[in-house]
């Protein structure tokens, strides 16, 4: 079955959900890849680290997570989509996640240039947390340079 034409059914269907349903979709996958996946041991080690450290080799290697990522891909809604489901989720996920989704400075810089300027805004945050104040600031003034322009 053509999963373009299988897609294109299914927004067509329930299109006033379409992009929640996306978001709830890769949420639940990722929360049970996280939840199915042995606890790695804590002796010795911050929690912190050793979640990060245990996220950061087992997430990325999820094919049904690259998987539902290829499928989401074909749809105009990705970006809010992977945003939204992440500022849902611990931060701890975002590293991991964005290995799998794609950079999350190119997503940035991808809804800047159609004109999603909310969405941009909202990778704002993971891109502080996950890249650092020196690479935040520069996104925050070219998404206020970006909205001057545009009012």
């Amino acid at each position: 079955m053509d999963m373009d034409r299988v897609g294109k059914q299914y927004r067509e269907i329930f299109c006033p959900h379409f992009a929640f349903s996306q978001e709830l979709l890769l949420h639940d996958a990722l929360q049970h890849e996280i939840d199915s996946s042995p606890s790695p041991s804590r002796k010795g080690n911050s929690l912190l680290s050793v979640e990060r450290d245990y996220l950061m080799s087992t997430c990325v290697d999820y094919d049904s997570i690259r998987k539902l990522i290829g499928f989401l891909l074909r749809f105009e809604e990705f970006n809010s989509v992977v945003v939204r489901c992440a500022r849902k989720m611990d931060p701890i996920v975002w590293e991991p996640l964005f290995v799998i989704a794609g950079n999350c400075k190119k997503m940035f810089v991808q809804c800047l240039s159609s004109g999603q300027l909310h969405t941009a805004a909202s990778y704002l945050q993971i891109i502080r947390y996950t890249k650092g104040l020196v690479i935040f600031f520069p996104f925050l003034y070219v998404l206020i340079i970006c909205y001057t322009l545009n009012r």
